[in-house]
């Protein structure tokens, strides 16, 4: 093959890959220095949900954390730590369904400086409105303060608190790695067992596909297929609630952890209001999430 067609060859699979998901997500990243807000636009018709599809293992943000809300047509995150970060956009319009895929790759600064950049505009507009309808008792609806938003005034950090919490964060000790523990012996059969407590899994839950476009209430999470079903019983026996339980596997931890989960609602908002009973009615520290693929 002559070296005019090779380079003609070549220009077109570049070409070809550069409008595609697979150059963008290894190639094409928007690089972004921490300390700086990505903003994303959806400037078409239809509804729309954002959803993080990956992130850094120590990155601490969830779907709260997409700006003002996550079914906004415009959106806006402040990446935590410095790696690569991955959102996706679900558009549906005249019944069908559309994905893109957004990929930034968020590094410290050659000054070693996090930028201190602006809160973007849009978000000072979001809480501006807000501010004065929350001063005449009025959400947009006009009924009170909108659930959806309930934690959004928590989630806008000026940029010398950003700064100021990562300073901390950075300066945190190192925490010191506990020795390998022993196996534990196989445990006999006694009159009394003691139950264990859920346990934390690690901070990749958003990484668990989503089922559908449904949200939950998490009320715990178990290494024990046991205890999971114990809980789901001690749900309905002692509060009336139907629990289910999801499997999860983390691959990099080698990790399986059985959620104990209540109830499929359409919207954030209802999830949220309906999280806040649960909490009322049981004491227990609930969360709202996504209905995830089992895994």
């Amino acid at each position: 093959m002559s070296r005019e067609k090779i380079l003609v060859l070549s220009a077109t699979i570049a070409i070809v890959l550069s409008g595609c998901d697979l150059w963008n997500k290894y190639l094409g990243r928007e690089d972004i220095a921490l300390g700086e807000y990505v903003t994303i636009e959806h400037d078409g018709l239809g509804s729309v949900q954002w959803t993080f599809t990956a992130f850094p293992d120590s990155s601490t943000l969830t779907p709260n954390d997409i700006l003002p809300s996550d079914t906004s047509a415009i959106i806006s995150f402040l990446p935590d730590v410095a790696g690569k970060y991955d959102i996706q956009l679900t558009i549906d319009a005249d019944g069908s369904t559309d994905l893109k895929n957004f990929y930034y790759s968020v590094e410290m600064p050659a000054s070693g400086e996090m930028v201190l950049s602006e809160i973007p505009e849009h978000l000072k507009a979001y809480l501006s409105t807000r501010d004065a309808l929350d001063s005449l008792g009025l959400n947009h609806n006009g009924n009170g303060r909108d659930t959806n938003q309930g934690s959004y005034l928590d989630k806008v950090v000026t940029p010398e608190e950003f700064a100021a919490r990562q300073t901390k964060r950075d300066s945190q000790p190192a925490a010191i790695p506990k020795p390998a523990s022993k196996p534990k012996p196989i445990a006999r059969k006694t009159t009394t067992t003691k139950k264990s407590a859920p346990r934390s899994e690690p901070n990749r839950g958003n990484m668990v596909p989503r089922a559908n476009k449904s949200f939950t209430i998490q009320i715990s999470s178990w290494e024990s297929l046991e205890e999971a079903q114990a809980a789901v019983k001690n749900l309905r026996d002692t509060y009336g609630l139907e629990g289910y339980i999801q499997r999860v596997f983390f691959k990099d931890t080698d990790q399986v952890f059985y959620r104990v989960r209540v109830g499929n609602y359409k919207t954030y908002a209802e999830a949220t209001a309906a999280a806040k009973d649960v909490h009322r009615t049981t004491n227990l520290p609930v969360w709202v999430d996504y209905v995830r693929k089992e895994m």
